[in-house]
C-alpha cells in the first residue's frame, strides 16, 4: 500500500495531501498515483476472482492473443490477434454467439483491426482498421455491416463522446496532425479540435492499442511516454491522474530521439532499457489497473478508488499468489472485473508439472484441450 497524493497543477507547483484523502474538484485537481513496489502483500487478501472458459469451435478460433475485451448488452466482445484477426461475440458464460465482419478488403471487411468501440445508445460497434485507415460500423443487434468511414491519417483507437462526436488517438507520424495526441471529430470524421501536444512523434507503438476508453459513461485517454490520464468533457480534455512508477521513469524525449535516429525501430532497445517500455490502463467503478513493463519485467499496479489504497506487484509474484500460472497482459473489463487471458496449452503443461493451481481454474484446465480458446481470468477488489 502506498500514499496517495493530490496535486493542483498551477505551473510546476504541487500541493501534497495525506493518505486516504478522497478526490475532490477532480476537474481542477490531479490525483498522483505512485505504483511503487516495496512489499509483497498477498493479492488474495484484497482481490476476488472468477474465470470464463470460452467455447472453441471452427467459427470462433482465437489465435492465442486477445487484443481487446469489452462487455456490453450482456455480451462479451473479443478482438483476437495473430494472423487471422477477428471480432467475436460470446455470452457471459463463454458460449459463442457470432462473429462481426471478416478479413478482407471489400466493403465491411478489415485488413488489420486494432481496436473497437461500442456505442450502446446508437446500437453500433465500430472497428478501427489501421491498415485501411477506416472505421467500420456494424449493428450491435444483428452484427450486420452498416457503413465505413475513411480516415485521412492513422489512428489506433477512438471512443464515442456521443453519436455526433468521436475522440480519436492520433497514431500518424506524417500527417498535418502529427503533433497532436488526440483529435476530436464530428460523426462523419470532420476535424473539430486537437488536444495535447505530442512531445515525441513516432509511428511505432507497443502495449494495449485501446488507450482511449469509457468508464461509467465518461471518456478517458492516455498516450505513450506521457504519464497523464485525461478525461474529456464539455469539448475539453483535462488531466485527472498522474501516473508514477516508483524508481522507474518514462523515457525522456532526448533518449527516444537518440535511439530512433532516421526513424529506426527503437522498441527493441527500449524494451531492455531501465525506462518504462509501455504502460496500459484499465478502469472500473472502483479500480484503476496500471500494467507496465520495464527491462522485460512486468508489474501490476492497482488503485482502489473507494479507499485510496495503492498496491503494486511484480507480475510473476501476482501470478504465483493467484495460482494462475502465466497470464497475458490485461485486455479489458467485464463489469467491474479486469480481464486477462490464460492459455490452455501453457496451463496443461504446468498441470502436468504439478503446478499448484487455484482449484476453480484447475477444474477448467482438466476439461480443456491444448488448442482450446483462452480461459478468461477476472479479478477485482473485494467489496
Amino acid at each position: 500500500m502506498k500514499e496517495v497524493f493530490i496535486i493542483v497543477l498551477i505551473g510546476l507547483i504541487f500541493m501534497l495531501e495525506s493518505c486516504g484523502e478522497k478526490e475532490k474538484n477532480i476537474g481542477d485537481d490531479v490525483l498522483v498515483l505512485d505504483f511503487r513496489h516495496d512489499g509483497n502483500i498477498d493479492p488474495n487478501e484484497i482481490l476476488t476472482t472468477d474465470y470464463i472458459k470460452l467455447e472453441t469451435n471452427d467459427a470462433c478460433l482465437i489465435d492465442k492473443v486477445i487484443v481487446q475485451v469489452e462487455y456490453a448488452s450482456d455480451k462479451i466482445f473479443i478482438l483476437s490477434g495473430g494472423a487471422d484477426r477477428n471480432l467475436l461475440v460470446f455470452d457471459i458464460s463463454g458460449n459463442f454467439i457470432n462473429s462481426i465482419g471478416n478479413m478482407g478488403n471489400g466493403p465491411g471487411e478489415y485488413v488489420m483491426p486494432v481496436s473497437f468501440s461500442i456505442d450502446t445508445e446508437s446500437n453500433v460497434v465500430s472497428v478501427v482498421d489501421i491498415a485501411q485507415r477506416k472505421i467500420i460500423e456494424y449493428g450491435l443487434g444483428g452484427f450486420d455491416f452498416i457503413s465505413e468511414k475513411e480516415l485521412g491519417y492513422y489512428s489506433s483507437c477512438f471512443e464515442y463522446i456521443n453519436a455526433n462526436q468521436l475522440l480519436l488517438k492520433n497514431s500518424d507520424s506524417q500527417s498535418a496532425y502529427k503533433d497532436w495526441e488526440f483529435l476530436l471529430t464530428g460523426g462523419n470524421l470532420e476535424l473539430e479540435d486537437k488536444y495535447v501536444t505530442r512531445e515525441f512523434v513516432t509511428g511505432y507503438s507497443t502495449g494495449h492499442t485501446k488507450n482511449i476508453y469509457k468508464s461509467e459513461g465518461q471518456v478517458y485517454a492516455y498516450a505513450q511516454y506521457n504519464p497523464i490520464i485525461y478525461r474529456f468533457q464539455n469539448d475539453r480534455i483535462e488531466p485527472v491522474y498522474h501516473i508514477q512508477f516508483g524508481k522507474f521513469n518514462l523515457p525522456p524525449k532526448e533518449y527516444l530521439e537518440a535511439i530512433s535516429t532516421n526513424n529506426a525501430n527503437f522498441l527493441a532497445e527500449l524494451d531492455v532499457s531501465d525506462y518504462i517500455y509501455y504502460y496500459c490502463v484499465f478502469q472500473t467503478s472502483n479500480l484503476l489497473n496500471v500494467y507496465y513493463s520495464v527491462a522485460q519485467e512486468a508489474y501490476i499496479g492497482l488503485y482502489n478508488r473507494n479507499n485510496d489504497q495503492i498496491y503494486s506487484f511484480p507480475k510473476t509474484y501476482f501470478e504465483e499468489q493467484m495460482m494462475v500460472g502465466y497470464m497475458d497482459r490485461p485486455a479489458g473489463t467485464i463489469n467491474d472485473f479486469i480481464v486477462a487471458a490464460l492459455q490452455p496449452f501453457d496451463l496443461k503443461e504446468r498441470l502436468e508439472d504439478s503446478y499448484n493451481f487455484d482449484p476453480k481454474l484447475k477444474t477448467l484446465i482438466q476439461n480443456s484441450e491444448d488448442d482450446d480458446n483462452p480461459i478468461l481470468f477476472l479479478y477485482k477488489f473485494k467489496d
